[in-house]
């Protein structure tokens, strides 16, 4: 749901309107695989990280991307409001130690760790509050992991139901961290904290947090 948390870019999540003349973007894997989804709709956070080699000359020798989506019992334009509570995410995510937001910036400096490695970063955030679906976009603008760049989506299922879809992209020679985030470790923390962040919105929806 959050940085962290978390972002990935496939069209169906991220991108633009297309045009009448263009092919429609062929949606995450996480909704295309009947079983995959089937999953999500049973309330689990699916989160598929991969790393290729690229052979485009010039450009870096890697790419990693993370596709994962889940549902949350709570209206998309709440889960939306409480995802752009910046501040709170070093008290619920459970890997972000400190979240620090600044709006007339629109830079966020986050202190995280995991699985032995700690490490800071600053995102430049982007809110789409006016798009449908409404979207959060970031980008590592330093420390670990600069470079790497990502979509939140949050869409409407329903009066009390929403799905929040999370799409990112890092270009690298070098992975700047332990092997084995890229190997298994990112995708147990995305689920993690995505479990731990929609428990958090779940709760606040309850109590009335919405009113």
């Amino acid at each position: 749901m959050l940085p962290g948390l978390l972002m990935f870019l496939t069209t169906f999540l991220i991108g633009p309107a297309f045009a009448d003349t263009k092919a429609e973007p062929a949606p995450p894997f996480w909704k295309a695989k009947e079983k995959v989804f089937a999953r999500v709709e049973a309330g689990e956070v699916i989160v598929a990280v991969k790393s290729a080699e690229v052979k485009e000359p010039g450009k870096p020798k890697n790419r990693m991307t993370v596709q994962g989506g889940g549902h949350v019992a709570a209206p998309a334009a709440f889960v939306f409001k409480k995802a752009l509570e910046f501040d709170q995410l070093g008290k619920v995510s459970g890997y972000i130690k400190s979240a620090k937001y600044d709006e007339a910036t629109k830079m966020l400096d986050l202190s995280v760790g995991a699985l032995g490695f700690d490490g800071k970063m600053k995102l430049h955030m982007n809110i789409r509050a006016e798009a449908v679906p409404k979207q959060i976009e970031f980008m590592v603008a330093g420390g670990a992991m600069q470079g790497l760049s990502g979509t939140f989506t949050f869409t409407d299922l329903g009066p009390k139901k929403s799905e929040v879809g999370i799409a990112c992209e890092f270009n690298y020679d070098q992975f700047p961290a332990p092997k084995v985030f890229l190997e298994f470790g990112l995708e147990v923390v995305f689920q993690r904290m995505a479990a731990r962040l929609r428990a958090y919105v779940e709760e606040e929806f309850k109590k009335g947090g919405h009113k």
